[in-house]
């Protein structure tokens, strides 16, 4: 439901110019690996440079549409080191024990419909990170509403789920999950083709 309601029905994902780059990388990323991984570590420090010249602290989301798992091609805790370059993503992979130090990649389980995704949230919840869950109100599927149900739980501060009391996060402020505190449940609005969802991966809430 993420893939298919969520992330290609909003945004700059629904300009023709933005499908051609995301099916030029992932061509590049499938056949030809190596090119891709020189040519993106060209342009992550590029970034850096671009970013000191600023006087800006460099942050980098390299999964938009994907999940992969960066960490196994690069070594984010040599370039957070050398760089002070922070990068995060959004994941639905089970917690792994061999991430990098949080410091370096900052990570948000997206809870999906997947029957697993609350198990493998309350994971990720215990080693530290946060995690996000989409919300719509309840019979209502207009954008208004939507809002309402996101600052709804965010204003009351927690959701009550998995038999816990989660403390909320407001998610859609901006996209710096790396400053969030620790172990908390990041709370989006349902947009786009979401707004209609009737699976589990949009959380209805009760106006």
């Amino acid at each position: 439901s993420c893939s298919k309601d969520c992330l290609v029905s909003q945004g700059n994902l629904t300009y023709p110019t933005t499908k051609r780059a995301l099916i030029a990388r992932t061509y590049l990323w499938h056949f030809k690996p190596k090119y891709f991984l020189e040519k993106l570590m060209m342009e992550i420090f590029k970034f850096h440079i671009e970013s000191q010249w600023s006087g800006k602290i460099p942050v980098i989301r390299l999964n938009g549409t994907s999940d992969i798992r960066w960490h196994k091609y690069i070594d984010m805790a040599a370039i957070n080191r050398d760089t002070g370059i922070r990068f995060y993503d959004y994941t639905k992979f089970p917690h792994d024990d061999k991430l990098p130090p949080k410091e370096a990649y900052s990570l948000t389980f997206s809870i999906s419909e997947d029957p697993k995704s609350w198990e493998r949230a309350d994971k990720w919840l215990q080693h530290g990170y946060s995690a996000a869950v989409v919300v719509a109100a309840d019979g209502k599927n207009n954008l208004k509403s939507a809002r309402a149900a996101q600052q709804k739980v965010v204003d009351r501060g927690y959701l009550d789920i998995m038999g816990r009391r989660l403390r909320t996060i407001h998610g859609d402020e901006d996209d710096l999950r790396m400053l969030d505190r620790r172990g908390g449940l990041v709370v989006l609005y349902a947009k786009g083709k979401a707004l209609s969802e009737q699976s589990p991966f949009v959380h209805r809430i009760q106006l």
